[in-house]
């Protein structure tokens, strides 16, 4: 029995070209050069399309079928490397069915035959091993509960579709084609075949069915109890998870939610800024301006890249950074290929990783105490609000406007332009003298509090006593037996 495959689809017989079927070329190119074993085979699997439902288990017992024959039953040896052909070759027609076609040799031999099966049978061995690391794969990307949709959906659904190109359904295919965008195959333009069969694999047929009541349990398990179980109720009696799918995305996708996603992305635009560390980090400001450049787009209204790189250079005010502004601006002018979003992020990303802390969080006051314009000054000075001279008092919120203003009107002060401060009745005001006043009012207080302390104990003991200033000081204690208290009691015994 030979083993060398025939390089043709045809074989010569009396001078003439005989053309064989597709099942008896793939039979001989694998090895089966005899037509009686051909045919002893083919009684068992007749064509190629009978592959798609059989398992390697049912090759094997095929084989020792065959090899427990006597001869004039029809023995046949299939041997290790024919067996492990015609294993590949049920996955290689099987995976034509992944991507909804029909078992074709068109423009194959037997040589180009032989390494499409070997590629076959190495995806079958992959998709063993993911189905093997699936579950634990899973959880890990599981998206959770779908609690808040309308602020939630976009990061659940994306989690969720992960999620499902973890899991492998029936035929091999990653679940997530259930929930496909476009319900007819769409063959070009796919850089993976796992990717052409998400694309491809048939929405129909029991594989499907299967699937798609998987893809249904666990769209119920991350709504159930949530208020976005609803949208799903009306559904739950067909257990297909894209129906279900399509009906979150009709209202978490709708107009509605579309025009608050479209007026969050507006917000984030006319707000977003980076001044320091302390107020956002420079990181959660580009991760925040990235969600924005996300909801335009998903919504059809993606800005583009000269309007990214510009508005990063318009948000960014913190001081230190200004020189490398500039320097972008210029290089955006000058270069043939104008600098993209992500390459002045990440010039600027740099620049900010080598500042000292000290400047990274600074709010910018200067060395002789008045507040620079940075835009996000504090208008406290040791614990006080600051009544000084502002050079960007305009630039302070309304509320510190309002708290510098009334702070001001208290200590009865008015300020020069130069940074001087001046008392409304015209006597120059120290810039000291608002601690200073708190400080001699806190005192007299005091004062006033140890007078009243002084007369209780008057009354107390019937006696009339004057209190100076210093013997104030030592009567906190009589009330409580101290050693003043002991005098005034010998005294009384005395008399």
């Amino acid at each position: 029995m030979a083993d060398d495959a025939s390089e043709n689809a045809t074989v010569e017989s009396g001078g003439t070209v005989e053309v064989q079927d597709t099942m008896d070329v793939t039979l001989t190119w694998i090895g089966f050069n005899l037509d009686v074993n051909r045919q002893a085979i083919r009684t068992d699997i007749a064509e190629l399309e009978d592959m798609l439902d059989i398992t390697e288990k049912d090759i094997s017992d095929l084989s020792e079928s065959y090899a427990k024959r006597t001869v004039n039953d029809g023995r046949i040896i299939f041997g290790l490397q024919r067996t492990k052909r015609l294993k590949a070759m049920l996955h290689w027609v099987q995976d034509f069915y992944r991507v909804s076609a029909e078992p074709s040799i068109d423009g194959i031999n037997a040589i180009s035959f032989k390494e499409a099966l070997a590629v076959a049978a190495k995806r079958a061995v992959i998709r063993k091993q993911e189905a093997k690391d699936s579950s634990s794969v899973s959880s890990e990307a599981s998206p959770g509960k779908l609690k808040n949709g309308e602020k939630q959906w976009t990061e659940w659904i994306t989690g969720f579709e992960n999620m499902l190109s973890t899991l492998l359904g029936v035929n091999g295919v990653p679940l997530s084609y259930v929930v496909r965008e476009l319900e007819e195959p769409a063959p070009e333009g796919h850089d993976t075949f796992v990717q052409k069969c998400i694309a491809c694999a048939p929405l129909q047929g029991p594989h499907f069915e299967a699937d798609a009541r998987r893809v249904h349990q666990l769209v119920t398990s991350f709504t159930q109890g949530e208020n976005s179980e609803q949208w799903i109720k009306m559904h739950v009696k067909k257990q297909n998870g894209r129906v279900d799918l399509k009906a979150l995305y009709a209202h978490y996708q709708g107009a509605g939610n579309t025009t608050r996603r479209i007026a969050e992305a507006v917000r984030l635009r006319e707000t977003l800024h980076y001044k320091n560390e302390r107020s956002l980090s420079f990181a959660t400001f580009l991760s925040k301006v990235q969600h924005m450049f996300n909801l335009f787009e998903e919504e059809g209204e993606p800005m583009t890249e000269p309007a990214k790189f510009r508005f990063l250079l318009d948000k960014v005010h913190h001081t230190q950074l200004t020189s490398d502004i500039s320097a972008l601006r210029v290089q955006s002018n000058l270069a043939t290929d104008r600098t993209t979003f992500t390459d002045a992020a990440n010039i600027l990303a740099a620049s900010v990783s080598t500042m000292p802390e000290s400047i990274l969080k600074t709010r910018g006051i200067s060395a002789v105490g008045q507040l620079e314009s940075t835009g996000d000054e504090s208008i406290y000075r040791n614990g006080k609000i600051f009544t000084g001279y502002y050079k960007n008092f305009h630039g302070l919120s309304k509320t510190d406007q309002g708290k510098v203003i009334a702070e001001r009107e208290k200590l009865n002060l008015t300020i020069k332009k130069g940074g001087g401060q001046k008392k409304k009745n015209g006597r120059q005001a120290s810039a000291t003298e608002s601690g200073d006043k708190e400080i001699t009012a806190i005192k007299r207080k005091l004062k006033q509090a140890n007078r009243k302390i002084a007369s209780l104990q008057s009354r107390d003991s019937d006696e009339e006593s004057d209190y100076s200033e210093d013997e104030l000081t030592n009567t906190a204690g009589n009330a409580f037996g101290g050693r003043n208290e002991k005098k005034n009691g010998k005294s009384r015994k005395k008399k």
